[in-house]
């Protein structure tokens, strides 16, 4: 949570809040500005924070925040300004009891989207869209450019590394858990920072993120079941509140490998974080796993979602109590939280019970012992179906965050039902977008508006450009014009003007097929120019026109 005052956590329970904005925007191109309340777009103002990459409680989360913002230009005062790239820091003030304003930094963000609204005849209003991620995303720059010598420890390795992406550090992040490991060789060469920056945050059990100053940090999680909470979040502010009935309790960690599984923890345990796909870990991993696994011994916490009044000072990361009417006190952390100002406030404690979280594994198990083989085989990439699992579950982890959109919220019938995460905070805006409901899974790759792309439906139908996989079960392939088959069921392949059964091949058609079955070749109709061989045979056109064959 970020640090305020006693004053602050006490008003900002209450009914009667006041809450002010305020950007700071430094431009590419000119002087910095400030933009207020007066000329921000209604419920434009919205941070979506996240520190694990998925649905799974995990260690090496590098998700970069994102933040949206829109403001009238008026006059065009803002023409000629180049947004695209330029640094926002935005700043929420809570209005105390003494009359002064306590003022909560959001964070340091790069623009990377900027959408211009121009003025027309019937719409006169000019207005400027902002979207923006922190400055984790500096990190996406290829590894190998960085100019460093292995052997060396993970402390010097991301000390390299930020200093080559621009990327200050907090303390957390230059002294941390196994910060003297020494990494014998470079890591895979497709690797970006961020992903080698994620694997150290692994080694130190923990997960990175950028603070609301702009600086990288290292942090874990309170603990729930002992430690006490950054705050807590009264029942007068709540919207909503859902809690699992099971603790999830981490009971050892693990790391997969081509001889099996390396694990340390409780032996009757039954969920654990693995580091099984990392490639900085050499021979002998049983000390990392122990030193990571005696820093979360114990960790255990209530899966939840709430909706509250916003609190700018709540961060993905803290460990917070919620009390209800009745006096009992649920115990949480929060791994995602979904800011609006003046709106409501997001908050989720996400994580898969055992039983799924057991099942997910014995795939991840499969990747992670596909690359072990291979970074330690010194190989230069993963076969592809490896390197597609590992695209689906970086690309499923959102690396860089998204919106979700309640389709039932949009006020349009044909919304409703549905669920989406955008690229946008404003569905219409989107680009990139994801569907699903009862009716499928969708994927929007040019708005809303347009067909998808790859969609699987309630009725059984797949539809994507391209399909990775270890095994497809199932009867038959055929082509778009259906004039290519593969019946798996009765051994049959035709394409075109060839068929291939299980008793021999067939080419051509009518009088001008060749047929190759157990006893040979037979050809009722073959065209050559000069002599044709074949085997231990001469086939030869003679004068009369007559076909001549003689053994060879």
């Amino acid at each position: 949570m970020y640090p305020v005052s006693s004053a602050y956590l006490a008003k900002v329970q209450q009914d009667n809040r006041i809450f002010s904005a305020r950007v700071m925007i430094q431009p590419v191109n000119g002087s910095s500005f400030w933009i207020y309340d007066e000329i921000m777009l209604e419920n434009s103002l919205k941070l979506s924070e996240q520190v694990v990459p998925g649905d799974a409680i995990a260690f090496g989360g590098t998700v970069a925040a994102s933040l949206s913002v829109g403001f009238y230009n008026p006059d065009g005062q803002y023409d000629g300004i180049q947004f695209n790239g330029a640094q926002v820091n935005p700043s929420v003030g809570l209005k105390l009891d003494n009359g002064t304003t306590e003022w909560v930094p959001l964070g340091v963000f790069l623009v990377d989207s900027a959408k211009h609204a121009i003025p027309f005849q019937r719409s006169p209003v000019n207005t400027i869209i902002l979207t923006a991620m922190d400055r984790l995303i500096v990190l996406e720059e290829p590894f190998s450019l960085v100019n460093v010598l292995f052997p060396i420890n993970a402390g010097a390795l991301l000390s390299a590394v930020c200093a080559f992406c621009g990327l200050s550090r907090a303390a957390s992040a230059t002294s941390f858990l196994n910060s003297n490991y020494v990494i014998q060789n470079a890591p895979g060469n497709e690797m970006s920072c961020r992903d080698v920056v994620g694997y150290i945050a692994e080694l130190a059990g923990c997960f990175a993120r950028a603070n609301r100053a702009g600086s990288l940090e290292f942090v874990w999680f309170k603990n729930p079941a002992t430690g006490t909470p950054d705050t807590t979040l009264q029942p007068l502010g709540r919207i909503d509140f859902s809690i699992e009935d099971a603790p999830i309790a981490i009971s050892g960690v693990s790391y997969e490998t081509a001889d099996g599984t390396i694990r340390v923890g409780d032996p009757n345990g039954k969920y654990d974080l693995a580091l099984s796909d990392n490639p900085l870990i050499a021979a002998n991993p049983e000390p990392i796993l122990q030193s990571v696994y005696s820093a979360v011994q114990g960790f255990s916490y209530l899966p939840c979602t709430t909706t509250r009044h916003d609190d700018p000072a709540l961060q993905a990361g803290d460990m917070v109590s919620h009390p209800d009417v009745g006096g009992a006190t649920y115990k949480s952390i929060i791994t995602s939280h979904g800011y609006a100002y003046r709106g409501k406030c997001k908050l989720s404690a996400s994580g898969l019970s055992p039983l799924v979280a057991g099942w997910r594994s014995k795939l991840q198990k499969q990747v992670s012992t596909l690359q072990w083989s291979v970074n330690h085989a010194g190989e230069d990439q993963l076969d592809a179906f490896a390197d597609a699992v590992g695209l689906a579950f970086g690309m499923l982890a959102g690396v860089t965050g998204g919106y979700r959109i309640n389709g039932n919220d949009l006020n349009d019938p044909q919304f409703e039902g549905k669920t989406f995460l955008a690229d946008s905070p404003d569905l219409f805006q989107a680009q990139d977008i994801w569907q699903y409901s009862l009716g499928g899974i969708g994927h929007y790759t040019n708005g809303i508006n347009s067909p998808p792309q790859s969609a699987w439906t309630s009725d059984g139908r797949l539809v994507m450009p391209i399909v990775n996989a270890s095994q497809v079960f199932t009867g038959s392939l055929m082509s778009n014009n259906g004039q290519s088959f593969f019946d798996l069921v009765n051994n049959l392949l035709q394409t075109n003007n060839i068929r291939i059964t299980g008793g021999d091949i067939r080419i051509g058609t009518g009088d001008r097929q060749t047929i190759i079955d157990d006893n040979g070749m037979v050809a009722n109709y073959v065209q050559a120019r000069g002599p044709l061989v074949w085997q231990n045979w001469l086939m030869q056109e003679t004068q009369a026109g007559d076909l001549a064959i003689y053994a060879l």
